[in-house]
């Protein structure tokens, strides 16, 4: 496809990954469970889309979307529905439901993805997860129903970055796109492109007063609030305060920037109160840990960072994130023995070699 291909899995996380891990290897099917009415058959189904995941096999999770459903649901638009039995209309959909490729791919970057917990609301199953890379989080709770196979399958969902549900960030970017492959550019089109040009350039001083002038007409599209919140991320010295301004953004959302943003600048005690906060939607998670380690490490807090790092090491595999906040910690407080010992536990890990970590030691921890 030409063009920008899709915003929603472009624009799911602040920053891109370091270097890749892999999670541990077990069995999965690569057929949906067929009904779910009791908590271990939910669980297993939880299990499958996790292990699909860390076995780098994408398609369990993609194929576990109701494409039907979501093809109603997208013909609303008369658009859309006009170009969903095209070549661009089906490709479109189909890289749209993607997201066992992102999931695969950010823990092939060094990342982690994690089922979280499962509830009922109005007697549809509710499900979880989180990806995590590179102190970015996606946090997506998906909506499950039986098909008309009896099959069981994601119709909608809710993703926490976005601030909007599944299938409207499917819409408007499968919109976008066929707009602008059909070069059909109304002026709602032309405004979008020439924001996402201004974001690309890193112009944010220029973005911000054009999204606020165009907002009504782009606020529709999921992608203006990734826009919005990383140009007020770049732009204001009171984030926090015109984030929480924002009164279309759902609370969810604003923890997650929140916690991001209390994560980078150290501030360790609104970080913690944020996880808080985010744990009454997802149950707890060890990736906090991290975040919490991390935020009292930019505070130059290393002792408690370590002990951070440590909680979120006992409930998680140690990606390549937490072995190097670990390493880190242990370069500040002058503990060489434990550093040399990471090492070796990197070789083993990640594949280090002698000459990996001759080099990395020289960059990252020099002789004092």
């Amino acid at each position: 496809m030409k063009k920008i291909a899709c915003f929603l899995l472009v624009f799911l996380f602040f920053s891109v990954a370091l270097d890749g891990c892999k999670g541990k290897k077990s069995d999965v099917s690569s057929t949906p469970t067929s009904s779910v009415s009791s908590e271990e058959e939910i669980l297993q189904l939880a299990t499958q889309i996790t292990n699909s995941v860390l076995n780098e096999e994408p398609n369990f999770l993609n194929n576990l979307f109701d494409t039907l459903a979501i093809r109603k649901t997208l013909s609303d638009n008369s658009i859309i529905a006009s170009q969903l039995d095209t070549e661009l209309g089906r490709q479109a959909l189909a890289y749209n439901l993607k997201f066992g490729d992102f999931a695969v791919q950010a823990v092939s970057n060094g990342g982690d993805f994690r089922f979280l917990k499962y509830y009922f609301d109005e007697e549809k199953l509710h499900m979880i997860f989180r990806t995590y890379d590179d102190f970015g989080l996606q946090i997506i709770d998906y909506v499950f129903h039986h098909d008309k196979n009896n099959q069981l399958k994601i119709e909608d969902g809710y993703i926490y970055n976005m601030s909007a549900g599944l299938t409207q960030s499917i819409m408007y970017d499968i919109l976008y796109t066929i707009m602008q492959n059909l070069q059909m550019q109304d002026t709602i089109t032309q405004h979008l492109t020439q924001a996402i040009t201004l974001f690309e350039q890193e112009k944010y001083t220029e973005l911000m007063p054009f999204l606020q002038k165009y907002q009504e007409e782009l606020l529709p599209y999921p992608v203006y609030n990734y826009l919005y919140i990383n140009s007020l991320n770049e732009t204001s010295s009171h984030f926090i305060d015109d984030l929480n301004a924002l009164v279309h953004l759902d609370s969810r959302c604003i923890l997650i920037h929140e916690l991001i943003y209390y994560t980078h600048t150290g501030n360790y005690a609104e970080a913690e109160k944020s996880i808080q906060k985010l744990m009454d939607y997802t149950g707890e998670d060890p990736i906090y840990w991290l975040f919490y380690g991390k935020a009292l490490y930019n505070a130059k807090e290393y002792a408690q960072s370590l002990d951070a790092y440590t909680n979120a090491e006992n409930g998680m595999d140690e990606i390549w994130d937490l072995w190097r906040g670990k390493q880190d910690c242990y370069y500040k407080l002058h503990d060489m023995e434990a550093l040399n010992q990471g090492y070796e536990v990197a070789k083993e890990k990640f594949g280090m070699t002698g000459e990996d970590i001759e080099k990395d030691s020289h960059y990252f921890y020099p002789a004092k």
